[in-house]
């Protein structure tokens, strides 16, 4: 299945979805998209890894840049957040491993951004910036904290509100297919 996103700037503004390589449709489905109807710079989901979705942006090259990508839901179903895993190279610290996670705008920035996996020790993050999607920060992992990620099973992330009470908002990320989903990025991200 191909799901396209469209992007302004860099704003997610649509999402459709549709079988890969079906052009039938009734009155009933959404139209259905190919990798052929995409163009260069759109994003849309390759594959799914249990809770993960291997998200790819369209080159003219055809070697399509990926990132491992879970949208974040509260308990009642309303998506609060997502996070995207990718894999970092020629870098000049100890992480191998980033991510981008983006919250809701009216963030307390200051407070950082908490990332727990299963009962390690939190580590605080900075916030980057904000626009009119969200705020975003970006997270590195070494090479034992990819280890937890991939053997754990739940991971913890939480962002504190600017406004109200200002309580903690604490997001579970579900951690089933973290491991096929990782080695999906790695190997599509390999130079031909």
């Amino acid at each position: 299945m191909i799901t396209k996103l469209l992007i302004a700037s860099t704003c997610v503004v649509a999402l459709t979805a549709g079988p890969v390589f079906s052009q039938a449709t009734t009155a009933t489905e959404e139209p259905k998209i190919t990798y052929e109807d995409l163009a260069e710079g759109d994003l849309y989901f390759k594959e799914t890894f249990t809770d993960w979705r291997l998200r790819c942006q369209k080159t003219a090259a055809a070697d399509d840049y990926c990132e491992l990508h879970q949208l974040l839901r509260r308990e009642s179903g309303g998506a609060v957040a997502q996070i995207s895993f990718y894999n970092l190279t020629n870098t000049d610290t100890p992480a191998i491993l980033g991510a981008n996670v983006t919250v809701p705008l009216e963030t307390a920035l200051f407070e950082g951004l908490k990332f727990k996996i299963d009962e390690k020790q939190p580590k605080v993050y900075p916030f980057s910036h904000c626009d009119a999607v969200g705020c975003h920060a970006r997270l590195g992992f070494t090479a034992v904290e990819l280890k937890w990620l991939q053997d754990g099973s739940i991971a913890k992330m939480v962002s504190v509100p600017f406004r109200g009470d200002r309580e903690p908002v604490v997001v579970g990320i579900s951690l089933s297919g973290f491991t096929a989903g990782y080695k999906a990025v790695v190997d599509n991200n390999l130079p031909n």
